[in-house]
């Protein structure tokens, strides 16, 4: 009897087994097309009958951080961690959302943790190096985030309990997708979005008074992301749609009034099959970038070119491995065709999505430089567009404390630091000095820095501070040159190159000595002393109470006169000779 009970039991457990792998399968389907509304629920009903169920726990995670909901993602990180707490890809996932809540003191906590076990296990030395450099960065951050150079705060009178984002800056006009639909995108999650505007010279500050885009907007569909091609007056936007979503870019014209475009056009630039969308126009509208999903290139989602001749655009070309990575790149904006600004949760971003800037020189994008702390976050920062200069803008973060999902922000100062790099030479035979030294004086701050064999610095400078800089090497006469904020007053350059040239210091010595009362035997106060050279070099002091003088900084290879003389002395002289 107990056997047959035994054999029925192992069955009965292989059916449930089969009945749950039929519907891990079905939910990654749907994680495949997007529907991770439907996944979500049912992940969660296999964790309700097997609440420690792995795969479940990493999937229904890697669900909740897709959709930018990490304080549901760290519920389950939680337990899973609990199934092994020294699991370094379970840790390293925690650390990962306690950066995107901007926990950044557990994060920092839970790398040390990665440390201590990778350095007791003698694991692979890379995987220390890796959570040093992102306690490291944490670190620096939280500093920053104590120490702030540019203002950063949050535009409440535009953001809602939903979501804004899509911002862009035309003239005197705001255009923001906001969240209104209260039907559910399968792919959010949430609603669906659409195109807002408002005029921001006569906006009152309510809320109420942003107008929808009626012509530009589709119901369940989001539209959003938006750029303006003045030149062909034509508006640009991302609308996704369908299931499973597919994401296109649509264009609209207009005739001098962007807020009455005509009904839009899809514009496929590959396929239909690609997403395709966040499009950033040159001045002359001939030259679009935008974010694709194409398979040949770098990452999930990489920024390409085309360019315009007569109404034909060309065939697009990925803009290259110094911006894309293996990871996503997004919402980029052209700013005055010279600065390409996009987002990217590559290039070491401190948790999700940071803002990053690159310029076009030599024919390629420059590598990225990060944007300053606070304007990134742990979180998702995205979406730069400036005002009339670039020390002030608006960017949208899905930072924890804010009204929403999405919220817009405003930030005041330069959002960057500025490389100050360049060679320090010799002046007499122009060689490169190394091992010079460069010491950066500011607030109450000291940092020190060393040129590299072939005499190159780099520093970061923040734009915002006074800089006091003394570069120094022993031998050498020093150089003093200072940066302060008027500097940058009306242009805000990315890079500074500067070249040094340090003359051969003067070999100096010291001339001292003592005058006595000869007949006294006691020292001689107020005695004059002249120190003369054969090369016109003059110098005079005067005994102290001791009788003691002292010439300091005395050119060497010459030869001295030094004269003593005091009312009732006789003048007395001495003739030295100071050589190497």
């Amino acid at each position: 009897m107990k056997k047959y009970i035994l054999i029925f039991t192992l069955v009965f457990i292989n059916v449930l087994n089969l009945f749950s792998q039929v519907d891990m399968n079905k939910l990654k389907q749907l994680q495949d097309e997007k529907n991770y509304y439907e996944a979500i629920k049912g992940y969660e009903q296999i964790l309700l009958q097997d609440p420690y169920n792995k795969d479940a726990l990493q999937n229904i995670i890697n669900l909740y951080i897709n959709i930018n909901d990490y304080t549901s993602a760290l519920s389950y990180a939680d337990r899973l961690i609990q199934i092994d707490s020294t699991s370094l890809s379970s840790l390293y996932i925690l650390a990962d959302i306690y950066k995107k809540l901007c926990e950044y003191d557990k994060a920092i906590n839970i790398y040390d943790k990665i440390i201590k076990l990778s350095n007791n296990n003698i694991i692979d030395k890379s995987v220390v190096d890796d959570a040093q450099k992102q306690k490291n960065i944490l670190e620096k951050y939280v500093y920053e985030l104590n120490n702030p150079s540019i203002l950063v705060n949050e535009f409440r009178e535009v953001n809602s309990p939903k979501s804004e984002y899509g911002i862009y800056l035309y003239k005197d006009y705001l255009f923001v997708s906001k969240m209104i639909s209260d039907k559910i995108n399968y792919r959010t999650t949430q609603g669906y979005d659409n195109i807002y505007y408002v005029n921001l010279r006569t906006w009152n500050s309510d809320t109420t008074n942003f107008k929808k885009l009626d012509a530009l907007n589709k119901p369940l569909a989001t539209q959003g992301y938006i750029s303006i091609d003045d030149a062909q007056e034509l508006i640009y936007f991302t609308r996704c749609e369908g299931t499973p979503s597919k994401c296109h870019i649509y264009y609209s014209s207009y005739r001098g009034d962007p807020t009455n475009p005509s009904n839009p056009k899809k514009m496929i630039v590959k396929s239909e099959e690609f997403n395709e969308g966040h499009t950033t126009i040159s001045r002359n509208g001939r030259t679009m970038i935008y974010t694709a999903d194409y398979p040949d290139g770098f990452g999930k989602r990489d920024l390409y070119m085309i360019t315009k001749t007569g109404n034909k655009w060309s065939k697009p070309i990925n803009i290259g491995q110094n911006v894309n990575t293996e990871n996503d790149e997004m919402f980029p904006y052209l700013y005055q065709d010279t600065i390409l600004f996009f987002a990217s949760d590559g290039h070491n971003s401190i948790g999700g999505l940071d803002i990053f800037m690159s310029t076009f020189t030599n024919n390629e994008w420059s590598k990225p430089k990060q944007l300053k702390f606070p304007i990134n976050s742990g979180a998702d920062d995205f979406n730069i567009q400036f005002f009339n200069k670039l020390n002030e803008g608006l960017f949208c973060s899905n930072r924890p404390g804010g009204s929403g999902f999405d919220d817009i922000y405003y930030f005041n100062g330069i959002p960057w630091d500025i490389t100050y790099q360049g060679k320090v030479l010799s002046f007499n035979d122009k060689k490169p000095i190394s091992g010079a030294q460069l010491i950066l004086y500011y607030s109450n701050y000291i940092d020190t820095f060393y040129t590299d064999k072939n005499g190159f610095f780099s520093i970061d400078l923040d734009p915002n501070q006074h800089y006091n800089i003394n570069i120094s090497k022993d031998g050498f006469e020093n150089i003093i040159e200072i940066f302060n904020p008027t500097l940058f007053k009306y242009t805000t350059p990315i890079y500074l190159n500067y070249t040094y040239e340090l003359k051969q210091a003067k070999r100096i010595a010291v001339v001292e000595g003592k005058i006595i009362d000869n007949e006294k035997q006691i020292p001689s106060a107020d005695h004059k002393v002249s120190l003369v050279s054969t090369k016109g070099y003059v110098d005079e002091t005067k005994t102290n109470q001791e009788g003691y003088f002292k010439f300091e900084n005395v050119p060497i290879n010459n030869k001295y006169t030094v004269v003593a003389s005091k009312d009732g002395y006789l003048s007395q002289s001495q003739e030295i000779d100071i050589n190497n």
